[in-house]
């Protein structure tokens, strides 16, 4: 890690991840192209992620401890700490390839005209590789209408700290990071590079498990979006109608058939007989427990 003006702060935001914090920090540390500096940000962890830090990584990494706020405010903090000229944003449960940075800097030296960047990731479960959804979009120019549908990124991107940010919302800390995205791509596009630099690592801690929370979180979120955008009737249709798909796929995880078939109704009602609606609709009426049953 280089000790010149960076040009990335890597801002990782934790809470009480220190059993999994060392092959994070480890896979930042270890990147090819060393002009950056790490900034972790603990929101205010109970377990021994300061004694992690203080006894193997006080040389290498700018410790921001602070009461707990969630991450969205963590993340918020970490940016208005940061020196680099690109702030990347990570999270403390993933890992970061070897030519992460590299990648991105050099994406940034040829698309000078962008301010936003992002790689494309794979996705670690019990050791199985699976890539994940971004990885089938195309490289280049994505803006707020690439993210109507909803995040295919997480909070896995780099933005010029000199740029308007419209900071994470402090009252979510679901869907922060797709609000995130849309409110910042609206007026500057994204460039996503065609490379796969990270492994998400997938655990049963992770925030995408906790559906009833996830669901509420996405309805407030596609409101705030329609409230402080200024969307067309067709955009506006795009975004209710993923939302509405989103809650009841994520209803119908948690075996809450009612609701699920609910949010798959408004689905169907607000995007019309599209073949993915009738689909979600009809696992939604035989249910999850029979969906399992007629696989054995």
């Amino acid at each position: 890690m280089s000790e010149k003006i960076p040009f990335f702060s890597v801002v990782i935001p934790t809470y009480n991840r220190a059993n999994r914090l060392s092959n994070t920090l480890d896979s930042v540390l270890n990147q090819s192209y060393q002009n950056f500096e790490l900034i972790l940000v603990d929101d205010g962890s109970t377990d021994q992620t300061a004694e992690l830090i203080h006894t193997h990584y006080k040389d290498n990494v700018r410790y921001l401890p602070k009461k707990n706020e969630e991450r969205s405010i963590a993340r918020n903090y970490g940016f208005a700490h940061a020196k680099g000229e690109f702030v990347v944003f990570f999270d403390s449960d993933d890992y970061m390839h070897e030519n992460h940075l590299q990648t991105l800097k050099e994406a940034i030296l040829e698309h000078k005209d962008y301010h936003i960047f992002a790689t494309k990731f794979q996705i670690n479960t019990n050791g199985k590789l699976v890539r994940a959804p971004v990885c089938a979009l195309a490289a280049g120019s994505h803006d707020y209408k690439s993210f109507l549908k909803g995040s295919f990124l997480n909070a896995l991107f780099a933005i010029r700290r000199s740029l308007k940010v419209v900071p994470f919302p402090a009252d979510f800390n679901l869907c922060e990071d797709w609000i995130f995205c849309v409110l910042n791509t609206y007026q500057n596009p994204l460039y996503l590079i065609d490379a796969i630099t990270i492994t998400v690592i997938d655990h049963d801690g992770r925030s995408m498990m906790q559906n009833q929370k996830l669901i509420e979180a996405r309805v407030r979120a596609t409101q705030k979006l329609i409230t402080e955008l200024e969307l067309s009737n067709k955009e506006k249709q795009i975004l209710q109608t993923h939302s509405y798909r989103f809650c009841a796929i994520h209803a119908y995880l948690d075996y809450n058939r009612k609701k699920s078939l609910y949010f798959a109704w408004k689905a169907l009602s607000k995007g019309g007989l599209s073949f993915g609606n009738l689909i979600l609709l009809v696992k939604v009426l035989i249910g999850k427990k029979w969906i399992k049953k007629i696989k054995k």
